[in-house]
């Protein structure tokens, strides 16, 4: 599963809340951005701590004992540790996505019933 862009995560929060009175969406909006914002500062991607990884390895291959051990491999290993450590929190990402889906339905959920009342 691609990963959600911030343009469909915008995009579907424009789409419910025009499904919502006027008195009902700035609130919405507020309520929504600033619950996201917590899931998605969480997450990292694979990339990163492959780059990160590789940087480390880098360093360790030219220290000179340690770069004898690793075999001038320090930087594969350490790009494939970081991708590993990536990798588990882009899990995160996807439990991510599944709360933004629930966020964005209980939101829009209170939103029509207070506008119900």
């Amino acid at each position: 599963m691609p990963a959600v862009t911030n343009e469909e995560i915008i995009d579907l929060i424009q789409k419910a809340q025009g499904t919502l009175p006027p008195e009902e969406q700035r609130p919405f909006v507020e309520r929504v951005t600033d619950r996201l914002g917590t899931v998605l500062s969480e997450n990292k991607k694979a990339l990163m701590g492959a780059g990160v990884g590789w940087v480390a390895g880098e360093v360790v291959d030219h220290i000179p004992v340690l770069g004898w051990l690793t075999g001038d491999y320090g930087s594969v290993a350490g790009a494939l540790i970081g991708a590993w450590i990536g990798h588990n929190k882009d899990e995160k990402e996807t439990k991510a996505r599944e709360e933004i889906g629930r966020i964005v339905g209980e939101e829009l959920n209170k939103a029509r019933n207070l506008a119900k009342n």
